[in-house]
Order: structure tokens, then sequence, then C-alpha cells
């Protein structure tokens, strides 16, 4: 099984159990873009019925469904506004 194959069942598992608070720590990591899309649109579905706490380096693809982000900067736990995250974000050079 790929790794991106593990993680869709993993969170499948998961989501049998219906929880009310679903953690995910670097949901998007080792997935290339597709499988990326894929789990984004799915995760925005899943915001509607429960409650998403989600932790990566990389917030770029997830910030369209963040409702509130924050940052840890050397212990220092500041809230951040999705949109003002999503315009620090330096433009990726095209391939």
């Amino acid at each position: 099984m790929s790794g991106g194959q593990q993680r869709r069942l993993a969170l499948a598992v998961q989501l049998i159990r219906q929880p009310h608070l679903l953690l995910l720590d670097e949901p998007t990591a080792g997935l290339d873009w597709s499988m990326r899309r894929q789990l984004v649109n799915l995760l925005a579905k899943l915001k509607k019925n429960w409650t998403l706490l989600v932790v990566t380096h990389d917030a770029g693809d997830l910030l369209p469904i963040a409702d509130r982000c924050w940052t840890l900067n050397h212990g220092e736990l500041k809230s951040v506004d999705p949109l003002a995250l999503g315009a620090q974000k330096e433009p990726q050079p095209a391939v």
C-alpha cells in the first residue's frame, strides 16, 4: 500500500468512530498534488459535521478551508487570519 493509501485508510478508520473532534498531523505530507487536492476536498466536506484540528508545516493547501489558524514560533502561539497567512506565502517559481 502506498503512503497516500495508508493515510486515507487511517483517516477512514477514524471516521468510522464518528469523533466529535478529528486531529490530523501533517495529513498532506508525502502526497502528490492530485491526492492532496482530493484530501483537501474531503476535509472541506468533513468540516461541515466535524471539528477538525490540523497541524502542518505547509498550510498552503489547507488555507482555503481554514476558519482559524495559529502559528507556533519558539513556543509562542499566535492567532493568525487565514487570509493573511496565505498572503505571506511567497509565490513558487514556475517549473
